[in-house]
């Protein structure tokens, strides 16, 4: 059964208390992929080939705070990017 996907975070930090707990040793990606019931390596592969096409979109992780979901107005290629993942034709 496959079960909803919700980050469950016990220690009541947020994505904070995640990022604390890789920096400082106290946990893994691999573990902490593993309380979300997802694979560490599918993880990272997913991350690379976001990485390399926002890099073929001329995008950063700045970028992406300023995406539609957000409603600030989005720069012009984070705008193509959020255009291009909808499925929208890309304008050149």
């Amino acid at each position: 059964m496959d079960w909803p996907r919700a980050w469950l975070d016990r220690s009541g930090q947020g994505s904070q208390g995640f990022q604390d707990r890789l920096e400082i040793g106290l946990s893994t990606l691999e573990d902490e992929c593993a309380t979300q019931g997802l694979d560490w390596e599918e993880v990272l592969e997913q991350r690379a080939r976001e990485q390399t096409k926002m890099q073929e979109l001329g995008l950063s992780m700045s970028d992406l705070k300023h995406s539609p979901s957000n409603r600030r107005k989005p720069m012009s290629n984070a705008m193509k990017f959020w255009k291009h993942a909808a499925g929208e034709p890309r304008d050149h």
